[in-house]
C-alpha cells in the first residue's frame, strides 16, 4: 500500500528518474552501437569484409544498442519503486529517516483498535506522515535524481561523435568510403586506400575475339605492383600482371576476349571498382564511307568520306558508292531503299523498295561495296552478313534527298526600276545572273516607246559560271532620243541543265527621257537642303585651303634672313600661290553665279561674290609684289601676313553671316519636315475614315468585291499605323540629337512632349483595332475605330496650327534678326519641294498628300550630265562630289562609280549586289524556300 500524502512528490521524482534513466540508456546504446560499427570499419580496413560480414556488423551494432536500451529500462524500472525513491528523498534532504518513517506509517498505518491509546497512535502516525510530506516538498527533485548518469552518457556520446567528426574532417575520403560500404553493403565500393586507381575503359563491350587493353593510372601512395583480376560468371578468376609506364600509368592487354567477365585492378592494399566486359558475337558495322559523284554538268567535285549527318543528297543521276567495313569476315550485304516519290512527290501505291547487293572484293574480306543512282527521295537502310550467316543487329539508316536544279535568277541593279535620264546621258546598266550550277546564256532586252524588245547576247565564260556579272553602258546620245521617249530594259538568263535549259527574266526597268532643265530641277528637289549647304561649304573649304597655303608660305619667308633677296625657289612657290588665288577666285565666282531657287541663296550669294573679289584683290597685290626685282624676305613676309589677316577677317564674316544661318536651318529642318509629315498623315487617316463610311451597315454580307476592297484598306490602315509609329520614333531621335544649347531647349521639349502625347492618346491602338476589324470584315467597327483615330490625331493638328515643332524651330531661326532675314522663306520652299507644307512658324504652305516624295526617298534613278556649277577645269569640290556620286559625272542618284561611256560595251568582273533572292546563295535557295513555306503553313494553322 502506497502513501497518499507522499504520492504527488513521488510522482514528480519518478518522472525525472524515468527521464534521466531512459536518456542515459539511449545514449549508452548509441555509444555501444557506434563503437561496434567503428570496430567493424577498422576490421574492414585490415581485411576487406564481405557484404555479409558488413551486414552482420551492422546487425550486431543495432542489437547491442537495443540490448543496452532494454538493460537501462529494466534497471530504471527496478530503481523506480516507492520505497527506494523515498529513501533517496530522505538521503537527499538529510531528514534522518523522517521521510521514510512517515511513508511507512502512512502506507502501513497501525491496526484499527479501540481505546485512547489506539487513537493516540493513529494521530501520531498522521503527524509523522504529514511531517514526511512537508519534508518531501522541501527536497529538490534534482537532489533526489541527479543528472550525473545522463551527463556521463552524454559525454560518451559527444566524445564518440567528436572522434568520428574529427576523423571525417581529417580523412574525409576514409569516412565517406567506409560509410558507403556499410550503408550499401552489396554495392561495389572498394575499401579505403591512399592509392587511387583510375581504370580505362571501365564498363565496355568487346566483339568476340577482339583484344582488350586495360590502362590504370595510380595516384596517391605509389604502388610497386598492379594486376588485373578477371572473374568469369562461373566464379573462376584469372590474374594478369600490369606493366608500368610513365606518369603512373600501368597497362595490361587481354589478347582475345571470348567470354563475358568482370574485372578490376588490384594492388597490395587497394583495388578499383569492378567493371563489366560484355561480349558481342554478331557482325558489327565499324565504318561506312560513301563516294557521291554529282552529274558532270554541275562541275562539282565528288565527295568521299564519312556519311554526311543530314544524309545523302544529290541531283537525278548522282552516283552513290558505299564502302562498308565490319569486325568479322563478311559474305554479303544489302542496301534497301524505300522510295517516297521523285522530286518530292508523294509515292505511288505501286512504288516498291529497291535492294542493292553489296559484295566483298575477295573471299574472307571484312569489307563489302556497292553503288546505285539517286532517282528520288527515300530512306536507306544497310545490313551486312558474316560468313557464319549472322546478320548485323545494329540499325544503320540514312535519308536520300533528291535535289532540284533551281531556275536561274537575274536582276538589274542599275538603272533603278523607275528612272529618269537626259538624252545625252550615258546610262549605266549593271546586270547580275546566278544559278546553282551554271549560267549558260545571258541576254539584255531593250525597247523604245513600247516597240518590240530587241535582245543583245552578253558574253558568258566557258565553262558556265555560277554567277555572271555584267556591266555595260548605253550611250543615249547615239540613240537620238528626245524628251518624252521611254526606254524599257529587262534581262534574261538560262542555265545549263542537260534535261532542258530553264530560264527566268528580271523585272522591267522603265527609263523616261527628260530635258536637262527638268533633270537639274529634279536634282534640286532630291537634294534640297543638302544642295544648298554644299554650295557654301565648298566656299568655306576653299577659303580654309587658301589660308593654310598662305600661312605655310609666310612661315617659309619668315625663316629666311630678312634683308636677303627672295630666293628663286621661294619666288616660284609664291608664283604657284598666285595661280592658286586666281583659280580660287574663278571657282568662287562660278559658285556665286550658280543660283538655287531659295531665298537663302539669293540673300547669301553676294557673300561668295565678295570672297571672289577678295581673292582677286589678293592676287593683284601679290602679283605686284612679285614683280619687284629687289624683293626681300621681310617685305614678302609682311605682305603675306597682311593677306592672311584680311582672309581670316573675311572668313569669320562669311562664317557668321552665311554659314551660321544655314547650319541653324540644317539643325532644325528635320523636325519641321516631321511636323509636315504628321499633318499629311493625319489628312490621310481622315480620308481613310471617310472612305470606310461606305461599309457601315454591310456586316454579314458575303460579297467578294467588298472583302477584296476591305483587305486593300486593311493594308492601307496598317501602313498608316506603321508610318505613324516610325514618324514618332524619328521625331524622338531628331529631338534628342539637337545640340546642347539653350536656343534649342524649347524645340527639344516641344518635340518630346508631342511624341509622348501622341503615344498616350490611344491613336495607335485605335488604328490597330480598325486594322483588326478590317481583317475580320467588320465594317461598322472598322469605320468607328478609324474615325476615332482620325479625331484623336485631328486634335494634334491644332497644336501644329498653333506653332508646334515648326513654330519652335522658327523661334530658333529668329533668335537673331540677321538669321531670319537671310533665310527668308527658305524653309517653306524646301518643304514645298518635298511635297510638304511648311505649316506654321515660318512662312505659309499647304500640306500635300504625297509625304516624302519619291525623289527624296531615292526610289527614282536620275541619270544626266553635270549641273550648272560643275564641269570645266577647276570645277568646285561640290560638283566633283556630285559627279562621283553620279558615276563619273554621267549618272545622278546612285553611289556606284559609273562605267566609261562606250557603246554597249561590257566590263565583266564588277561585283553586283541586290536584294531579295539575290542575297541568298543559289545553292541554299531551295532550303530557304522550304523553310519559309513550312513557316507559312505553321502560321496558317
Amino acid at each position: 500500500m502506497s502513501s497518499v500524502l507522499l504520492q504527488p512528490h513521488l510522482a514528480r521524482v519518478r518522472r525525472r528518474h524515468w527521464l534521466v534513466g531512459a536518456s542515459a540508456a539511449t545514449a549508452w546504446a548509441l555509444v555501444g552501437a557506434a563503437v561496434l560499427l567503428l570496430c567493424g570499419a577498422w576490421l574492414d580496413l585490415l581485411w576487406e569484409l564481405s557484404p555479409q560480414a558488413r551486414i552482420a556488423t551492422s546487425v550486431l551494432a543495432g542489437s547491442a544498442g537495443l540490448a543496452a536500451i532494454v538493460w537501462g529500462v529494466v534497471r530504471t524500472l527496478g530503481d523506480a519503486v516507492d520505497r527506494r525513491l523515498v529513501r533517496r528523498m530522505d538521503r537527499a534532504g538529510r531528514c534522518h529517516g523522517q521521510v521514510l518513517t512517515g511513508y511507512e506509517l502512512d502506507a502501513d498505518p497501525p491496526a484499527a483498535t479501540k481505546g485512547p491509546a489506539a487513537e493516540l497512535t493513529r494521530g501520531l502516525a498522521r503527524i509523522a506522515a504529514g511531517r514526511a510530506a512537508d519534508l518531501a516538498a522541501v527536497v529538490r527533485t534534482a537532489q533526489v535524481v541527479p543528472l550525473l548518469p545522463l551527463r556521463r552518457a552524454a559525454t560518451a556520446v559527444v566524445v564518440v561523435a567528436a572522434s568520428v567528426g574529427l576523423l571525417a574532417l581529417l580523412i574525409p575520403d576514409l569516412a565517406g568510403t567506409q560509410w558507403a560500404r556499410f550503408a550499401r553493403p552489396f554495392a561495389d565500393i572498394p575499401p579505403y586506400s591512399r592509392t587511387k586507381l583510375h581504370v580505362e575503359p571501365g564498363d565496355t563491350c568487346v566483339v568476340f575475339g577482339d583484344p582488350l587493353e586495360i590502362v590504370a593510372t595510380a595516384s596517391g601512395t605509389p604502388v610497386e605492383q598492379l594486376e588485373v583480376v578477371l572473374q568469369s560468371a562461373d566464379g573462376s578468376a584469372d590474374r594478369l600482371p600490369m606493366f608500368p609506364e610513365s606518369e603512373g600509368r600501368w597497362r595490361a592487354a587481354v589478347a582475345r576476349v571470348t567470354r563475358s567477365a568482370f574485372y578490376c585492378v588490384q594492388a597490395a592494399r587497394a583495388r578499383s571498382p569492378r567493371y563489366q566486359i560484355q561480349l558481342i558475337t554478331v557482325p558489327r558495322i565499324e565504318q561506312v564511307t560513301v563516294r557521291v559523284t554529282p552529274p558532270a554538268y554541275t562541275r562539282q567535285p565528288a565527295y568521299e568520306g564519312p556519311l554526311p549527318p543530314d544524309g545523302i543528297a544529290g541531283l537525278p543521276g548522282t552516283e552513290v558508292r558505299f564502302h562498308v567495313r565490319s569486325n568479322r569476315p563478311l559474305a554479303a550485304g544489302t542496301i534497301t531503299v524505300v522510295w517516297s516519290g521523285e522530286g518530292g512527290r508523294q509515292p505511288a501505291p505501286s512504288t516498291a523498295p529497291t535492294t542493292v547487293a553489296l559484295q566483298p572484293p575477295a573471299a574472307g574480306s571484312s569489307e563489302v561495296t556497292g553503288e546505285f543512282l539517286v532517282t528520288g527521295n527515300g530512306r536507306l537502310s544497310l545490313a551486312v552478313t558474316d560468313i557464319a550467316g549472322q546478320s548485323s543487329q545494329e540499325p544503320f539508316a540514312t535519308t536520300l534527298t533528291l535535289l532540284v536544279d533551281q531556275r536561274p535568277f537575274v536582276r538589274l541593279l542599275q538603272p533603278r526600276p523607275q528612272s529618269l535620264a537626259t538624252p545625252e546621258a550615258s546610262l549605266p546598266v549593271y546586270l547580275s545572273a546566278e544559278d546553282d550550277y551554271g549560267v549558260a546564256r545571258v541576254e539584255l532586252f531593250r525597247s523604245l516607246n513600247d516597240s518590240r524588245p530587241r535582245p543583245a547576247a552578253l558574253p558568258v565564260a566557258v565553262p558556265a559560271p555560277r554567277r555572271a556579272d555584267q556591266q555595260l553602258t548605253l550611250p543615249l546620245a547615239d540613240f537620238r532620243l528626245r524628251p518624252g521617249d521611254t526606254i524599257k530594259l529587262f534581262g534574261r538568263v538560262e542555265d545549263n541543265d542537260p534535261a532542258g535549259a530553264k530560264g527566268s527574266e528580271s523585272e522591267v526597268i522603265t527609263v523616261q527621257i527628260i530635258s536637262q532643265e527638268d533633270f537639274e530641277r529634279m536634282v534640286q528637289v532630291r537634294e534640297g537642303l543638302d544642295e544648298l549647304l554644299r554650295k557654301y561649304e565648298e566656299a568655306r573649304r576653299r577659303l580654309e585651303n587658301l589660308a593654310e597655303t598662305l600661312k605655310q608660305l609666310e612661315q617659309q619667308a619668315a625663316e629666311q634672313p630678312p634683308d636677303s633677296p627672295v630666293a628663286e625657289q621661294l619666288r616660284e612657290e609664291s608664283q604657284r600661290v598666285l595661280e592658286q588665288l586666281r583659280r580660287e577666285s574663278e571657282a568662287l565666282r562660278r559658285l556665286a553665279q550658280y543660283k538655287l531657287p531659295y531665298d537663302a541663296d539669293n540673300n547669301l550669294s553676294h557673300h561668295v561674290e565678295k570672297l571672289a573679289e577678295l581673292t582677286d584683290r589678293m592676287a593683284e597685290e601679290l602679283e605686284k609684289l612679285l614683280e619687284q626685282t629687289d624683293l626681300h624676305h621681310d617685305a614678302l613676309a609682311r605682305q603675306l601676313k597682311k593677306l592672311s589677316e584680311e582672309l581670316a577677317a573675311d572668313r569669320e564674316q562669311f562664317q557668321q553671316q552665311a554659314m551660321l544661318p544655314l547650319e541653324m536651318l540644317e539643325t532644325v529642318f528635320p523636325l519641321m519636315v516631321d511636323q509636315s509629315r504628321f499633318v499629311v498623315l493625319v489628312l490621310r487617316q481622315m480620308d481613310l475614315a471617310d472612305r470606310l463610311a461606305a461599309f457601315e451597315g454591310t456586316d454579314g454580307r458575303d460579297d467578294p468585291a467588298r472583302k477584296t476592297r476591305m483587305r486593300d484598306l486593311e493594308q492601307e490602315q496598317r501602313q498608316l499605323r506603321e508610318e505613324l509609329d516610325a514618324l514618332l520614333e524619328e521625331i524622338n531621335d531628331h529631338a534628342t540629337r539637337l545640340p546642347d544649347d539653350e536656343r534649342f531647349e524649347t524645340l527639344r521639349g516641344t518635340a518630346l512632349h508631342f511624341v509622348e502625347d501622341v503615344r498616350g492618346s490611344g491613336a495607335l491602338s485605335a488604328m490597330a483595332e480598325a486594322e483588326t476589324a478590317l481583317s475580320e470584315f467588320a465594317g461598322d467597327r472598322a469605320h468607328a475605330k478609324a474615325r476615332e483615330a482620325a479625331e484623336i490625331l485631328r486634335e494634334f493638328l491644332r497644336e501644329c496650327e498653333g506653332g508646334g515643332m515648326a513654330g519652335a524651330a522658327g523661334d530658333c531661326l529668329a533668335f537673331q534678326p540677321s538669321l531670319a532675314r537671310n533665310l527668308g522663306n527658305t524653309a517653306s520652299q524646301l518643304l514645298s519641294m518635298l511635297g510638304l507644307g511648311a505649316g506654321s512658324g515660318l512662312g505659309s504652305g499647304v500640306a500635300g498628300m504625297g509625304g516624302y516624295s519619291a525623289l527624296r526617298g531615292g526610289n527614282v534613278g536620275l541619270y544626266g550630265g553635270p549641273l550648272g556649277m560643275g564641269g570645266g577645269d577647276g570645277a568646285g569640290q561640290m560638283a566633283e562630289a556630285r559627279q562621283q556620286q553620279a558615276g563619273r559625272g554621267r549618272g545622278y542618284g546612285d553611289d556606284r562609280p559609273g562605267p566609261a561611256p562606250e557603246s554597249l560595251d561590257t566590263a565583266p568582273g564588277t561585283e553586283a549586289h541586290g536584294a531579295g533572292m539575290g542575297l541568298i546563295p543559289a545553292q541554299y535557295r531551295q532550303r530557304v524556300s522550304q523553310y519559309f513555306q513550312r513557316l507559312m503553313d505553321e502560321l496558317g494553322e
